[in-house]
């Protein structure tokens, strides 16, 4: 049973809330007591985010705003468990003032979101949402659903499976649907909005994908699956299906590059996005970005039928460290008869334009105090920290702009604060001293792997140890072994033979390498074919560009497997890419939980 009702048909879209500075961001997980749980919600204002994530955890992002309250600790998300009921309170201090509301003389309007949080759940999570003010976005979550507010909106994307029943009502807001609600023939759907809009998008039907050779994480083999709202599943659907018959193609989960820095504005990131699109790749990571252009280039990714993007902002480095020059000297172009030392000094002598948008300058436990707020303000998903020749860092102190990186002092401040703030740590390092620096400090993962480019110095200051490997156990490593060739260095051979000792010794203590390309206006298409010359077999190289990078990419959601529950985005090629490797980015067509992306639709 359906029921739609809307009093007052709203013409036009409601306003969206302008992009405010965050205070705070905070990230817990819990286990959870029962395999089916319950969420219930309740505060006057506030953004939240339900998401299906991993069985048997609730983890929670909170990101705090600050534009209307002086102090961080007047807005805070309580979470306590009460048997198998998670229960979420946003509590505010109402002193504070918020904005006049002219419809209602004397009335104050608190209608801005204070708190931003999304929430990854179970699939099977049963949700109990109210407030004034609140605003929700459910997705992938399959149980009994009440969604209650009176100014807010309320938005249903894809589920995991079809909901036993879904309640929403708001008084003045609107509320969107992605689901196929005829589908829920086994509950009933109530959706309400007064003053608002109710608007239902149409939505793709459910697929049954026959006929195709699919990888299991091994190895390619005979399977059938069902796509239904954008989930794999072995269960036939009750709903319409539509049948794509593969005929005997390869089916993979989508590529991943973890390492990029051309996902800068509206311009490179149509660029980039219709590359990556046409070689399979839906995961990326930008590891160095201006956080001024993140807005613009999410018009173009992170989107239903783009690339998802992972951004790092703006890193961690000591004063004019790298990547500060590099910065600077695309903002501030010097004569090219200059030698590096007047250049440095020019450069140096001007206004640090970047600053803050793509570098921080962090030189002890009060410049990370005070930066630390706008870092978060800028919303990032990790933080980039660069090591750079640390073992003669004294030396380096004086010398050329970007020589140096941060004091290894200071690094073990900078990753205690980050993991306060559920946010992953990834280093830039070029020597094996920088390697163990910053695994001894805690950070999750290396942008690079010690002798990436060398040049001519003695192979010793960049071999890592068993001792030094021992530290990368379980922890994430972006090889970028490619970067070598393109130094055009007369040593290659010499620095392949230095990789490959690194690779073994850090796969033998159990390291995770992932594929990452940081090749401007490139895709990792290169770092795969040089990792077979550091001793890679085709299974893993191709394990790593489907599983383990895009996993590490977005370590909560379920991607990187063809598997009951796990997003139904996918590759379809035209021969096995464990044994033509040629032919691997080069798919037939490409999908995003459900949905094809590639070839494009012709306009």
């Amino acid at each position: 049973m359906i029921i739609l009702q809307t009093l007052i048909f709203a013409s036009q879209e409601l306003s969206q809330t302008p992009s405010k500075p965050y205070a705070g961001r905070s990230f817990h997980e819990h286990k959870t007591p029962s395999k089916t749980i319950k969420v219930i919600v309740r505060g006057k204002n506030g953004r939240f985010r339900f998401e299906a994530g991993e069985p048997g955890k609730v983890s929670i992002k909170t990101l705090t705003r600050a534009d209307l309250v002086p102090k961080l600790d007047e807005v805070k998300l309580t979470q306590t468990w009460q048997g198998n009921e998670l229960r979420l309170t946003v509590q505010e201090n109402l002193k504070t003032p918020g904005k006049p509301n002219p419809s209602y003389p004397g009335a104050t309007d608190y209608s801005l979101p204070l708190v931003e949080a999304t929430i990854y759940v179970p699939s099977r999570t049963e949700l109990d949402l109210d407030g004034l003010n609140l605003d929700y976005t459910i997705s992938g979550v399959a149980g009994p659903i009440v969604a209650k507010t009176s100014n807010g909106n309320i938005a249903f994307a894809p589920l995991l499976s079809q909901s036993s029943s879904v309640y929403a009502t708001t008084y003045n807001g609107k509320i969107t649907s992605d689901l196929s609600l005829s589908g829920s023939s086994d509950g009933s759907v109530y959706l309400s909005s007064y003053n608002g809009a109710i608007r239902i998008r149409s939505v793709a039907p459910a697929l049954h994908l026959k006929g195709g050779v699919f990888f299991d994480g091994n190895g390619f083999r005979k399977q059938d699956w069902y796509v239904v709202d954008g989930f794999f599943t072995r269960q036939k659907p009750k709903a319409t299906v539509s049948t794509i018959d593969l005929e005997k193609k390869f089916v993979s989960p989508p590529y991943a590059d973890a390492h990029c820095h051309h996902i800068d504005g509206a311009y490179l990131a149509q660029k980039m996005n219709e590359t990556y699109l046409k070689e399979g790749t839906l995961y990326v990571q930008s590891m160095g970005n201006h956080a001024g252009l993140r807005d613009e280039a999410n018009k173009v990714v992170n989107l239903p039928t783009a690339i998802d993007v992972a951004y790092a902002n703006a890193g961690f480095t000591s004063d004019f460290g790298h990547p500060a020059f590099l910065y600077e000297s695309l903002a501030n172009p010097t004569p090219a008869n200059m030698t590096q030392e007047e250049r440095g000094a020019a450069i140096r002598a001007r206004k640090r334009v970047d600053l803050g948008n793509a570098y921080w300058f962090v030189e002890s436990e009060r410049d990370l105090n005070r930066v630390w707020p706008r870092f978060l303000a800028t919303d990032p998903d990790l933080l980039k920290v660069f090591l750079v020749n640390s073992a003669e860092r004294a030396e380096n102190l004086n010398g050329l702009p970007g020589a140096i990186g941060l004091d290894p002092a200071v690094l073990p401040l900078i990753v205690r604060k980050a993991h306060q703030s559920g946010l992953r740590v990834f280093a830039h390092v070029d020597t094996a001293v920088d390697f163990e620096i910053g695994f001894r400090a805690g950070v999750d993962g290396m942008a690079h792997m010690p002798g990436y480019g060398m040049g001519q110095e003695s192979p010793a200051k960049f071999e890592i140890s068993p001792a030094i490997a021992s530290l990368a156990k379980g922890r994430v490593i972006q090889p970028t072994i490619s970067i070598a060739s393109e130094y055009g260095l007369e040593n290659l051979p010499a620095i392949r033979e230095l990789q490959s000792k690194n690779v073994r010794v850090l796969r033998d203590a159990g390291a995770r390498f992932v594929v990452g390309s940081d090749k401007f206006l490139s895709t990792q298409r290169a770092e795969v074919a040089s990792w077979s010359e550091c001793g890679f077999d085709t299974a893993t190289i191709f394990r790593s560009l489907v599983e383990t990078t895009p996993q590490s990419i977005f370590p909560l959601r379920r991607i990187g497997r063809i598997a009951e529950g796990f997003e139904a985005s996918f590759v379809v090629l035209g021969a096995n890419p464990l044994l033509n490797g040629a032919k691997m980015f080069e798919p037939v067509s490409v999908y995003k939980r459900g949905r094809q992306v590639y070839p494009f639709a012709t306009k």
